[in-house]
């Protein structure tokens, strides 16, 4: 239900609520930076396992395995095709079972496939786990931005993202000191590739387990806050509009996703920002010297995604300035806590730029 009223006339929050959120802000923020603790563990690991592969092949995976010609690349390839395949069936049994428990049983299935990892004698049988690999880790990115909407404000979204997001780098840090102390200090009789898996694999189960018993499925079940920070934290969440956790499916949103330009511009930065690394790769094998020509495409990715960037920042500033007029000069719509409306229909709200 929306109401038309002018912003000068817009109600004011209750005093009492007001005074009891600013009481729990502190605590409240050292319940929310324990959740992203979560969160980034999870990414860590997730990351950790993609970047084994790496490790592997260093200390001997592509001589035990006797990998030829782009036997390789493939086995790093078959991992996003498990991942894509898997991420839509996910994403509708997320919305059909409990968020945090569904989660944390994909994330013990992942760690146990990584470990099936270290047991493949050929190609085929490596090239088939690594799918199932994949296909295993297809419900961690959706889930965490689905859970990160559950817990934070849209304003708050990208910095928190951008917090899990940067624990691919901290993995790649900590990924290349751990492997090359198994590396260059294995002194059981498995191959040292077997066994980088093998941790690799347990470190995530155990992560997976953690995750399952802790993990609450929203501030309304948080076992770390009390009846007063849930109250606060529903309070915080509902000037968002966002619906929260919904299980139906609307095809006006779709409708409206699919003719948006920020839908098509995230789908473009996900290509520019990801493009480089295999064309810089990928051209390093025998088919050399192609490497300045995969260098001349890597640069004119990155012009591409500079002007991309800009104009986005523009587009968002645009259309902020644009609802801050409206605001001005009429009346705007006041949606009710938690009414399930998206960006574009709530102009109170403001693009993060």
């Amino acid at each position: 239900m929306a109401s038309h009223i002018a912003r000068d006339e817009k109600a004011q929050p209750d005093t009492a609520l007001a005074n009891d959120t600013q009481s729990n802000s502190e605590t409240e923020d050292l319940a929310m930076l324990a959740l992203e603790k979560r969160m980034c563990f999870v990414f860590f690991f997730q990351y950790l396992d993609k970047q084994s592969l790496s490790y592997a092949s260093v200390y001997g995976l592509i001589t035990d395995l006797n990998l030829r010609g782009n036997q390789f690349a493939w086995t790093s390839s078959i991992f996003y095709v498990g991942q894509l395949a898997s991420e839509f069936p996910f994403i509708y049994l997320m919305s059909r079972f409990r968020l945090s428990k569904f989660v944390g049983i994909t994330i013990v299935v992942w760690g146990a496939v990584c470990m099936c990892l270290a047991a493949p004698k050929t190609y085929h049988q490596f090239l088939a786990v690594r799918f199932f690999l994949g296909a295993a880790e297809g419900a961690v990115s959706p889930a965490f931005i689905t859970i990160t909407s559950i817990w934070y404000k849209k304003s708050e979204h990208a910095l928190r993202i951008g917090c899990w997001i940067t624990c691919n780098a901290l993995a790649q840090i900590v990924g290349s000191l751990l492997m090359y102390g198994i590396g260059e200090h294995n002194k059981s009789s498995l191959a040292s590739w077997r066994l980088m898996f093998l941790v690799c694999g347990i470190f995530t189960s155990l992560c997976g387990v953690v995750f399952y018993f802790v993990m609450p499925d929203g501030p309304d079940t948080a076992w770390f806050l009390t009846a007063e920070e849930k109250v606060a934290a529903r309070h915080r969440l509902s000037e968002d509009h966002d619906g929260g956790d919904k299980t139906s499916f609307s095809m006006a949103q779709l409708k409206e996703a699919a003719f948006d330009f920020k839908t098509y511009a995230a789908f473009a930065f996900g290509i520019l920002v990801t493009a480089p690394a295999p064309v810089l790769t990928l051209w390093t094998t025998e088919t050399a010297p192609r490497y300045t020509a995969g260098l001349i495409v890597s640069v004119v990715d990155w012009i591409l995604l500079m002007l991309l960037m800009a104009y986005y920042w523009y587009h968002g500033w645009s259309e902020n300035k644009r609802r801050d007029e409206l605001e001005k000069e009429s009346t705007v719509t006041v949606y009710e806590a938690g009414a399930d409306v998206t960006d574009k229909q709530d102009l109170t709200f403001r693009y993060s730029l």
